[in-house]
């Protein structure tokens, strides 16, 4: 019988040298049995991951978040991200105007990403200030008594209570 070694001096060289050469053992039974099993085990392990990943392939084309059926393209579904700054909290009636135009802004360009209606909502409340929601409790009670989540009736109460600035 032939061995095939490398010389890892020389890489790119394949030497063939005789079974029989100073150390060169052949392997008891033992040991190849117990490779044996080991490999066997490793042949189940393998088999049970593929079952998996097929089914989760199947799970995703069933929910719709992969491609076409089996390619693993996922589907494009794009994730809304913020791209306007948030604007300050206000704290003053008297930049009401600016803060009401960027705010709608913000919320005409980012609602999407800010997330559902409630989330707009408690977005703009919390761009008030202490002083500024305590005008807007009575919008808040009522958004949530009859989950009503219209950010703009924020907008409106403050402009019927601070009207004038």
């Amino acid at each position: 019988m032939v061995k095939r070694y490398l010389d890892v001096r020389r890489p790119n060289a394949v030497y063939t040298a005789p079974f029989k050469q100073p150390g060169d053992r052949p392997m008891p039974t033992e040991s190849l049995k117990g490779i044996n099993d080991t490999l066997s085990d490793i042949r189940d392990v393998l088999k049970k991951l593929s079952n998996q990943l097929e089914e989760a392939r199947t799970i995703k084309i069933a929910t719709g978040t992969m491609g076409h059926a089996g390619s693993g393209q996922p589907v494009h579904q794009p994730h809304p991200r913020p791209c306007l700054p948030d604007p300050a909290k206000l704290s003053k009636p008297n930049v009401l105007d600016v803060w009401l135009r960027q705010m709608k802004g913000k919320m005409r360009i980012d609602g999407d990403a800010i997330g559902s209606p409630e989330a707009q909502f408690y977005y703009v409340l919390s761009c008030l200030k202490p002083n500024m929601q305590k005008v807007v409790i009575p919008v808040v009670d009522f958004a949530v008594e009859n989950k009503h989540w219209d950010y703009t009736e924020i907008f409106r109460r403050l402009l019927d209570f601070h009207g004038g600035h």
